[in-house]
């Protein structure tokens, strides 16, 4: 890839936070969102999720 071609390339994440219960908070895990930008990468999603992987009902 040339110079150009880098310059050019957009360098995009989608960013997955979770925690398995409801009083444990997501705030340490923002760490990778402003990770991610001070990267360069184009933030196009972050999905926040407080849900048991072991319920099998969860959405």
């Amino acid at each position: 890839m040339s110079e150009q071609e880098k310059r050019n390339t957009i360098q995009a994440a989608r960013v997955y936070l979770r925690v398995s219960a409801e009083e444990q908070y997501l705030a340490r895990q923002e760490a990778i969102v402003a990770g991610a930008r001070t990267a360069g990468y184009y933030v196009a999603a972050v999905y926040r999720e407080k849900a048991s992987g072991a319920q099998p009902d969860r959405p």
